[in-house]
């Protein structure tokens, strides 16, 4: 008798749930989606006395109608924040792993009574991994500066390696002279260009001009022969 009690108990609560979040309605919903388009999540990389690094992430705005819940895909820990966790309006957690690339995932929920827990939507944001080859002394060249192995974050796992590193340096500076070496060749084509266009016009000018004179001592000519007519 207990256990279909609480069978029924159990069933009816179910159903609470149920009507609980039937209840939301498209307004609730749509001051929800404001509320979240609101919240600001940033990521700001922090140096360390030992010259590593750590990301802080900060989540602003929230208000007492919705919540984050973030997910670490690396070690699959996940947090909920309200917005009694805020500190001056935002709550900041740092990550001190700097050498393994992975994502943060953050889902709003509503905070509401008439449809508490029901998802909002969600964000990804990629931690990246602090790249030591940034401080080799290739990186300080300015034909480098773009080198996508000089910048400090990367957001792709390479597996790079200090033979890797100088190997991809190599091919982009030869990638980089064979493009210096087309624009040459392009300005040059331009140039020549621009040259025979210039003799063209010139020649032109002086075909107008030797017509002209012709022309001029035909009708002169003809004058002279009409004159002696008369």
């Amino acid at each position: 008798m207990n256990n279909k009690k609480i069978f029924i108990t159990f069933i009816l609560y179910f159903l609470f749930c149920i009507t609980v979040n039937a209840d939301c309605s498209y307004d609730e919903r749509k001051a929800m989606l404001s509320d979240v388009s609101k919240v600001e999540i940033s990521m700001e990389p922090i140096q360390n006395q030992d010259n590593t690094y750590s990301f802080k992430f900060n989540i602003a705005n929230l208000t007492d109608k919705i919540y984050v819940n973030y997910y670490n895909t690396n070690n699959g820990i996940e947090t909920d924040v309200t917005d009694m966790d805020l500190n001056n309006g935002v709550y900041s957690f740092i990550d001190d792993n700097s050498y393994y690339l992975y994502d943060y995932e953050f889902t709003f929920y509503s905070a509401n009574d008439n449809c508490y827990a029901k998802e909002i939507s969600s964000k990804s944001i990629t931690k990246p991994i602090y790249n030591r080859y940034s401080e080799n002394i290739n990186c300080t060249y300015e034909n480098n500066k773009d080198f996508k192995y000089c910048e400090k974050f990367l957001y792709s796992n390479y597996n790079l390696t200090i033979d890797k590193f100088n190997e991809e340096l190599m091919k982009y500076n030869i990638e980089l002279r064979e493009k210096e070496l087309e624009k040459e060749e392009e300005k040059e084509k331009e140039e020549d260009n621009q040259d025979k266009e210039t003799n063209f016009g010139i020649v032109i000018a002086i075909i107008v001009a030797v017509v002209i004179v012709v022309v001029g001592v035909i009708v002169i000519i003809i004058k002279k022969k009409r004159e002696s007519l008369r």
